[in-house]
């Protein structure tokens, strides 16, 4: 699994317990998973198996964290509930997208795709795909699946909280 992958990860889940400190946060932030032992790879599966064009999306203009050609974020809300963050990052020599699929605020899986260009961006038109990275990290209260460094752990939480904190526009 990638540095970032790890990173946006854990991101998402300090994102959405910082925000459910804020007042006017919706009830289902400010909740804890009562079942955090329930947690599995088969119920965050389940919960990532969600139709996207079904929810409400908002729109981000930008992306946390750095990305040299900038990026964006679209957050799917059911009600007032965020069930899917989609954040993209882009680079003159690839992309990346992370996708965070949330049971609970702080049971949720993270996918990642990393997508490097055969020669940087501004060479053609259309990028040339040279390879693709993917990973998944699933996260079950303060338990990681897969352990990353209090750092990685650290700007996780950091850019979930970033994307979660952004004005966007409901499409």
């Amino acid at each position: 699994m990638s540095r970032l992958t790890s990173v946006y990860g854990v991101v998402v889940g300090t994102i959405l317990t910082t925000a459910a400190a804020r007042e006017g946060s919706s009830l289902w932030l400010r909740q804890r998973s009562l079942a955090a032992d329930t947690c599995s790879v088969e119920s965050l599966g389940r919960a990532a198996a969600v139709d996207t064009a079904q929810l409400r999306r908002v729109k981000r203009e930008s992306a946390p964290g750095k990305s040299t050609e900038g990026g964006e974020t679209a957050i799917y809300y059911q009600g007032d509930r965020p069930r899917v963050i989609v954040v993209s990052y882009y680079g003159e020599t690839g992309r990346t997208a992370v996708r965070y699929y949330l049971a609970a605020p702080d049971q949720y899986m993270v996918e990642q795709e990393v997508i490097d260009y055969a020669e940087p961006i501004s060479m053609r038109a259309r990028p040339v795909i040279a390879s693709r990275r993917p990973s998944t990290l699933y996260i079950c209260g303060e338990t990681v699946k897969d352990p990353v460094s209090q750092e990685e752990l650290t700007q996780i939480r950091s850019d979930l909280r970033a994307a979660l904190a952004q004005p966007g526009r409901s499409h």
